[in-house]
C-alpha cells in the first residue's frame, strides 16, 4: 500500500509540475486570425469584372487587381508564426484591349472600320504556406516587424498578349502574339495542368516616433517574392489572318494561320509588391491628421484621413483621392475591422477592401 501511495504521489508531482511547466509556457501565448480581401478595377465594376465585362460600356483604364487571404497564427512576446492560404491576380491592358474584349463578351460589333492596339499582361496564383515574423525597436523611437513567408502555388497564370485587331463590321483581321504559362489554357482551352511552385516572400513595417505629435510608417507587403515552377506548361504563339493566297480561280484570299509550340519550362513568377508610407500628426487633443500613400506595382493610391482614440479602439476615417473610397477602421487589442468602398450598391463598386482580425490571449 505505501509502495503505491509513493507511486501515485511521485505521478501527481510529474503531472503537476508539467502543467505548472505548461502553464508557464501558455501565459503570454495569444491565438489569432486574419481575413483580408482587397479588391480594385479601374476600367469596370468589381461585379462585371467577374461576369466577363457583361454588362454597361466599359471605361478607360489600365489594371485590376485582387488579393485575398486568410491567416490563422500563434504568437508569444515578439515572436509569431502561421498558416495561410491567399489568392491574387493583377491584370494590366489598354483601353482598346478592354474595348475589344467588352465587344467579344457582349456579341457586339464595332461600326464600320476600326483598329485595336491589344497590351495584355497577367500575373495569377493560387497558394498556400506558413510564415513567421519577429517584432524589433530600437532606441524606443523606432518599432517594426519582419515577416518571412514560405510559399506553395498550386495555381498560376503568368504572361502576356499583344499586337492588333482591326474590325470591319463582321469580319476582323489580326496579327497577335501570345507567350504564357499556365495551369489552365484560356485561349486554347487545352487540358488542365498540375504545376507545384515554391518560393518565399518578405514583409517588413516600421514605425518612426518622432516626437509626441508626429509619426512616420513604412509598411510592405511582398516586398520580396520569388516563386520558382519547374516543368510549368507554357504556349508561345502568334496568329495572323494577313496570309494572302489565290484559289482555283486565280481570286485573292486571306488563310488564318496559328504557328508556335506548347511546351513546359521553368518559370520565375513574383507577387506585385505592396507598400504603404504614412504620416500621423496630433492636430487636435483628441483628433490625429493622417495621410497615406498606398501603391501597388507602380499604381499610386493617397489618402487623407483622421484618427481618434475611443473606448471601443482606434477610429480611423480617410478617403482615397485615386479610387474616390471611404474607409472606417475600428482596431483594439483583440480587435480589428477595416471597410473601404467606393459604393454602397454592389453593382457600381469598383473598390471593395476589407479586414477582420481577432486576437484571443491564452
Amino acid at each position: 500500500m505505501k509502495k503505491y501511495y509513493s507511486s501515485g504521489l511521485v505521478l501527481m508531482l510529474l503531472i503537476t509540475a508539467s502543467s505548472l511547466a505548461w502553464s508557464d509556457y501558455l501565459d503570454g501565448m495569444a491565438v489569432y486570425s486574419v481575413l483580408s480581401s482587397d479588391t480594385y478595377s479601374d476600367a469596370a465594376p468589381i461585379e462585371q469584372m467577374l461576369h466577363d465585362l457583361e454588362g454597361a460600356p466599359v471605361r478607360s483604364g489600365d489594371f485590376a487587381y485582387t488579393h485575398n487571404q486568410l491567416e490563422v497564427g500563434v504568437s508569444r512576446g515578439d515572436w509569431a508564426a502561421a498558416v495561410f492560404v491567399r489568392y491574387d491576380y493583377f491584370v494590366e491592358f489598354n483601353d482598346d484591349t478592354v474595348a475589344l474584349a467588352y465587344l467579344k463578351k457582349n456579341n457586339a460589333t464595332a461600326r464600320g472600320e476600326a483598329h485595336y492596339d491589344i497590351d495584355l499582361s497577367a500575373n495569377h496564383l493560387r497558394s498556400r504556406g506558413l510564415a513567421t515574423a519577429y517584432r524589433f525597436s530600437v532606441h524606443n523611437d523606432w518599432t517594426g516587424q519582419v515577416k518571412v513567408s514560405y510559399v506553395e502555388a498550386w495555381e498560376t497564370t503568368y504572361g502576356e498578349l499583344s499586337g492588333s485587331v482591326i474590325t470591319r463590321d463582321d469580319d476582323f483581321s489580326a496579327d497577335l502574339y501570345l507567350d504564357y504559362s499556365y495551369t489552365e489554357d484560356t485561349f486554347l482551352n487545352r487540358p488542365r495542368e498540375q504545376v507545384d511552385g515554391k518560393g518565399a516572400t518578405l514583409d517588413l513595417e516600421l514605425q518612426w516616433q518622432v516626437n509626441d505629435k508626429l509619426q512616420f510608417g513604412f509598411s510592405s507587403r511582398d516586398l520580396l517574392s520569388l516563386i520558382r515552377f519547374d516543368d510549368v506548361t507554357y504556349t508561345r504563339a502568334v496568329a495572323t489572318t494577313n496570309r494572302i493566297s489565290y484559289d482555283e480561280n486565280g481570286r485573292l484570299r486571306s488563310v488564318p494561320a496559328l504557328s508556335g509550340e506548347e511546351r513546359y519550362r521553368n518559370e520565375i513568377q513574383r507577387f506585385p509588391r505592396r507598400v504603404t508610407l504614412s504620416a500621423g500628426y496630433q492636430y487636435w487633443s483628441q483628433w490625429r491628421l493622417r495621410g497615406e500613400l498606398f501603391a501597388i506595382d507602380r499604381y499610386l493610391f493617397p489618402r487623407l484621413g483622421l484618427e481618434r482614440d475611443l473606448a471601443l479602439g482606434n477610429l480611423h476615417l480617410d478617403y482615397d483621392l485615386e479610387a474616390k473610397a471611404i474607409g472606417v477602421a475600428l482596431r483594439k487589442h483583440w480587435y480589428a475591422i477595416q471597410l473601404r468602398t467606393d459604393h454602397t450598391n454592389w453593382d457600381e463598386m469598383d473598390k471593395l477592401e476589407f479586414s477582420l482580425q481577432f486576437n484571443w490571449r491564452l
